[in-house]
């Protein structure tokens, strides 16, 4: 993403870079997360209370198109840098391949995609797309938000593998000092230039995230990968 945008903001287009002040702590109320399809405009950061967020908060995720919206299963991963104090956020999630939507629709929370990724090294044979939301932070600036896809089946023109990029999210994080990854948490949602490809026009994904230093999939790494 060539254009650097502020943390804890609505970017809409904006073709500035806009760096954001500390206001301390503020409680979060989740209407805040939630904006009209129209509005452009920055929000003010918020320093969030740990008490707010868990772990069961991440293992899921939501995809909208603003008028349907449905729970998936979710993994948070992170990995820090603590010499240029960056991190990268990375939120796996799976959904079904378009073949299995097409005869049997869509479900709430369809987390057994997600369970069946993660255990892949056992060499059980999986189906579904794989999608890993990639968020990369520096200071208190977003760098890049992708969204790697990975499917089973050749999925997106023919291709098993497809990358996207925004610019369009607001994200509210703990903190700006990533040198404890586990200090790390916070909220997110992300408008996609795209659909995510659970229903039509499902272009909004939105979530938790709570870090443990980890290492995230390189979009190399996803592209080479081996679905049994």
């Amino acid at each position: 993403m060539k254009t650097i945008y502020s943390i804890i903001a609505f970017a809409f287009l904006i073709s500035c870079e806009n760096k954001i002040k500390t206001n301390g702590e503020h409680e979060l109320d989740p209407q805040e997360l939630k904006v009209d399809n129209t509005e452009i405009e920055f929000q003010s950061d918020f320093i969030i209370n740990t008490s707010k967020i868990t772990y069961k908060q991440t293992l899921s995720q939501l995809v909208s198109n603003f008028e349907v919206e449905r729970s998936i299963g979710a993994q948070c991963f992170c990995e820090k840098n603590t010499k240029d104090n960056s991190i990268t956020i990375q939120i796996i999630s799976g959904i079904p391949n378009q073949s299995e939507l097409d005869s049997i629709g869509i479900l709430d929370h369809s987390g057994g995609k997600i369970a069946a990724f993660m255990t892949r090294d056992l060499k059980k044979k999986i189906s579904g797309q794989f999608k890993f939301l990639t968020i990369q932070i520096k200071d208190e600036l977003i760098e890049s938000i992708e969204l790697f896809s990975k499917s089973t089946e050749p999925e997106y023109n023919g291709q098993y593998f497809k990358k996207s990029e925004t610019n369009k999210y607001q994200i509210a994080i703990s903190k700006m000092d990533y040198s404890i990854a586990s200090d790390i948490f916070g909220r997110y949602e992300i408008r996609l230039n795209e659909d995510f490809g659970y229903f039509d026009n499902d272009t909004v994904v939105s979530g938790h995230f709570l870090c443990s230093n980890w290492k995230v999939l390189k979009e190399q790494e996803i592209r080479k990968m081996k679905l049994y």
